[in-house]
């Protein structure tokens, strides 16, 4: 497996959305270095890709399914893109998620939302 358990470990009470930028950081780092005809790293790197791909879609990050064909250096690459894209939408689904959480914070700061206030009536 190309993510250590270590590495994995590390991520576990990280947002979803933070821990997808993080994988592909990582992933991205490594692909940087990987050759065509270096087997070992091509097997590695689509490891890697089936991971984030689980990832990410178990995380509800869209994304495609990589198209794959014949020519190892045109998948490295497409790899790569793959991970360039999902760790933008994993941002900008943070960002969505950080914005709305704060807009509703204070909104109920500011009262511009309807909320109950319970009481405790006693006899």
């Amino acid at each position: 497996m190309f993510f250590s358990d270590d590495f994995l470990e590390s991520l576990k009470d990280d947002d979803p959305f933070l821990a997808v930028q993080k994988l592909c950081k990582e992933l991205q780092g490594f692909l940087a270095g990987v050759k065509s005809d270096d087997l070992q790293s091509y097997n590695l790197a689509l490891d890697a890709y089936g991971f984030l791909y689980a990832f990410a879609k178990r995380n509800e990050i869209k994304n495609e399914k990589i198209d794959f064909d014949g020519n190892r250096s045109r998948n490295i690459e497409r790899i790569n893109v793959f991970a360039s894209d999902i760790s933008h939408l994993a941002e900008k689904q943070y960002t969505e998620k950080m914005m709305s959480t704060a807009t509703k914070k204070y909104n109920l700061l500011f009262g511009n939302e309807f909320y109950y206030e319970l009481v405790d009536f006693q006899d």
